[in-house]
């Protein structure tokens, strides 16, 4: 049988075996693989085989990804370079979402940056998930908030984030071709197992507890802000020139924000319908004018070392209080207050929405208040259904049931399945 010529691209040549001494026929493929896409220059692939077979197999598999654009070049970029590549790409967003998406990837680029993106395998990932959910990973470097040396567990929540981001790092040089695939797209994500959605938002029972431990504190007029609807960031933003006595009103229009552990203000708010003017209720008017008094008198008796900043949520010198620190307050406030359902401070605005959704407010009414943009997100993720309300869709559908139980049974057809003599 005639051996068939081998095709340019392969050419046969020998090697010593480093081990035995001995030589080795080996199969040396080059193919043109085209422009790096990256840098622009012509590129080539070279590789060799231990079999003429495996060389043709790769030169035909090679060539036709070239002509089908589907090849991806050999590429040195690190992870954590492609991460601050994203991160210089995102254009127009705000600096707390900027921050978010620094979050997110903190931890993948403390264990992965060194790795070339094209190392990256989806065991890297599920490594990652296995060591956040367990409370395992050390710390890069200390945090106030836990121990040093250890992350707290994440939930379910932050892990999916992580890896979402890290999924849209990874499309990108899957679209520049960069990538072949995406590994962390085949990563599967952590179910939610956080508090049921009646259980982030206290009952009205447990909001008059809250406030009522709050009744002889400095700081009370802040939680009814909090319980009225107000972000955390729009409480900390809020100054006495927002507040207008004599029309009852309080005009919600910049916010201040933790990022990067700094708090900056920010005129523009989390959405355009953020910016709105609420009608105050008696109770919160009532609050925000003692509160007003409180540190008229505060103010006269610091002189100087006030700072007289106008700040709403502020410190007995006129300091504002930050976002986080607002958070700790709350939390020991429920502490003393008792509650057995302990929601964070964003949870009292869920608390609002589902109490006026109980109330009977309309649903673009409640969206209005709250500063959304869409009243199906109000409904979807602020209101939550109470067990006192299931108990009263319960009592009502059981008076319907007992209602029909008691009507006289229906007539009956002949005997004999209604058939006539015949």
């Amino acid at each position: 049988m005639t051996r068939r010529q081998l095709p340019p691209q392969i050419k046969k040549t020998t090697v010593k075996n480093r081990k035995t001494g001995k030589d080795e026929t080996r199969y040396e493929v080059v193919v043109e693989t085209g422009a790096d896409p990256r840098t622009g220059r012509r590129s080539q692939s070279k590789r060799r085989f231990a079999t003429e077979k495996e060389a043709r197999q790769h030169l035909a598999d090679t060539q036709a990804k070239v002509a089908q654009g589907a090849y991806v070049h050999k590429n040195e970029l690190t992870f954590d370079q492609a991460c601050e590549d994203f991160l210089n790409g995102l254009h127009g967003l705000k600096p707390t979402t900027l921050d978010g998406y620094r979050f997110d990837l903190a931890v993948p680029r403390q264990l992965l940056g060194r790795l070339s993106v094209q190392q990256l395998a989806k065991q890297h990932f599920d490594n990652i998930v296995r060591q956040v959910q367990s409370g395992t990973l050390t710390r890069a470097h200390r945090n106030r908030n836990t121990r040093e040396g250890n992350r707290k567990k994440w939930g379910a929540r932050s892990v999916n984030g992580m890896l979402n981001t890290c999924q849209r790092v990874l499309e990108g040089l899957v679209e520049q071709g960069v990538l072949a695939r995406n590994p962390a797209q085949l990563v599967g994500r952590v179910p939610n197992e956080a508090k049921g959605a009646a259980e982030r938002a206290h009952t009205v029972e447990e909001m008059r507890a809250v406030l009522a431990a709050a009744k002889d504190g400095r700081d009370r007029h802040i939680w009814h802000l909090a319980y009225h609807g107000l972000r955390r960031g729009e409480i900390s933003g809020l100054t006495w020139g927002d507040v207008d006595f004599e029309a009852q009103e309080v005009a919600v229009r910049s916010s201040r924000v933790c990022v990067g552990g700094k708090v900056i203000e920010q005129d523009s708010l989390k959405s355009r319908s953020s910016k709105r003017t609420l009608k105050g209720t008696p109770v919160l008017m009532a609050e925000l004018r003692a509160a007003k008094a409180r540190q008229a008198a505060e103010r006269l008796a610091h002189g100087e070392d006030y700072n007289d900043g106008g700040w709403v949520a502020c410190d007995e010198r006129g300091n504002p209080y930050r976002p986080d620190t607002l958070t700790r307050k709350f939390a020991k406030l429920q502490k003393r207050a008792g509650t057995k359902n302990v929601i964070r401070l964003h949870d009292a605005r869920h608390t609002c929405a589902t109490i006026m959704h109980y109330q009977g407010v309309p649903a673009a009414s409640v969206c209005a208040w709250l500063g959304h943009a869409n009243p199906a997100i109000t409904m979807r993720i602020y209101t939550h259904p109470s067990a006192g309300a299931i108990e009263q869709v319960a009592e009502s559908y059981g008076r319907v049931v007992t209602f029909c139980d008691n009507e006289p049974p229906a007539p009956q057809g002949p005997a004999g399945g209604g058939r006539k003599a015949g």
